[in-house]
């Protein structure tokens, strides 16, 4: 049985939100005085269509431009790493 083709989920103008929030710092000290800056999501909007990168393997992702909320210039984000934000 083959595989699902991989479809864009989300659309220019949808509010995400990162789907984990990776907390690995080996700094206790700084960690426990910053714990909320580290352990907080970010927010933003999705600025541009789905893109798809194909790499060496042949494995293809979708990405996005996502201009995160406090921020002038967009990032690219994977698709996984996204998700809708929750109202």
């Amino acid at each position: 049985m083959p595989n699902k083709l991989p479809v864009p989920l989300y659309k220019p103008l949808d509010r995400v939100m990162e789907s984990q929030k990776i907390t690995m710092v080996t700094d206790k000290e700084h960690f426990n005085k910053n714990r909320k800056r580290y352990n907080a999501r970010k927010k933003g909007v999705i600025r541009s269509e789905a893109y798809k990168k194909t790499f060496k393997g042949g494995a293809s992702h979708f990405y996005y431009d996502v201009q995160w909320d406090g921020r002038t210039h967009t990032d690219p984000m994977l698709q996984n790493r996204l998700m809708l934000e929750e109202n």
